[in-house]
């Protein structure tokens, strides 16, 4: 039995294993999908976390998250200091002066 919802999918195993949820992401070939995935990549070379970056910029981790899988945009105040913090320009990117 497959039914969706609004948090994903929700599938069940065979031979009576839990289901499972499969979360729908968007696809990378949207602007909000390859900033987030640049700012993932920049993150992790940084060695930090999704709970250490989202503490520096004062954000919920979940927020965080969200900007990552491209669900989100970063507001101008956090794309100012993603850009310092990762030394990432977003700017050329998304168009935003």
């Amino acid at each position: 039995m497959v039914s969706d919802s609004v948090h994903g999918e929700i599938r069940e195993q065979p031979l009576g294993r839990s289901a499972i949820k499969v979360f729908k992401t968007r696809s990378l070939d949207q602007l909000s999908g390859l900033v987030g995935y640049e700012i993932r990549m920049k993150r992790i070379e940084a060695g930090l976390t999704q709970n250490e970056l989202a503490g520096i910029l004062l954000i919920q981790r979940s927020h965080l998250s969200d900007i990552e899988r491209g669900i989100h945009m970063p507001n101008q105040k956090n794309r100012m200091a993603i850009e310092q913090l990762l030394n990432l320009k977003i700017v050329h990117r998304i168009g935003l002066k």
